[in-house]
């Protein structure tokens, strides 16, 4: 038995309660629709996970965008003392940067799930 045939197997015996005739010997006439529904099913997961994948793909390429090579890394003690001297705390701008990237990784994902929650609602 193919996967496909396991889930339209699955489905029917969902719809059909047990002590349903068993799927082996129903007609090939009547596992077809259930066949098709399977195959909308995997369909739709297909695309609710290629969905989740392009967020991740969007997440990981973000995350390359600041390479040491080109964006050294400071000396945050002496930006510390710095920014203490211009009234500022070294604390403020890192909460803030992250929360930049935070709420970037946050938009995404929402947008991910939003969509991958309207394919699962096509169903």
């Amino acid at each position: 038995m193919t996967k496909l045939e396991s889930i339209a197997k699955a489905i029917y015996e969902r719809r059909n309660g047990h002590g349903c005739k068993a799927w082996t010997h129903l007609p090939k006439s009547h596992q077809e629709p259930y066949l098709g529904d399977a195959r909308a099913a995997v369909e739709a997961a297909v695309d609710q996970r290629e969905i989740l994948e392009d967020a991740l793909r969007e997440i990981a390429q973000w995350s390359d965008a600041y390479p040491v090579t080109i964006f050294k890394k400071p000396d945050l003690v002496k930006a510390h003392a710095l920014l203490q001297a211009g009234g500022m705390t070294l604390d403020a701008i890192s909460a803030d940067a992250m929360r930049h990237v935070v709420e970037g990784v946050g938009k995404i994902a929402k947008k991910a799930l939003s969509d991958a929650i309207l394919t699962e609602e096509k169903l």
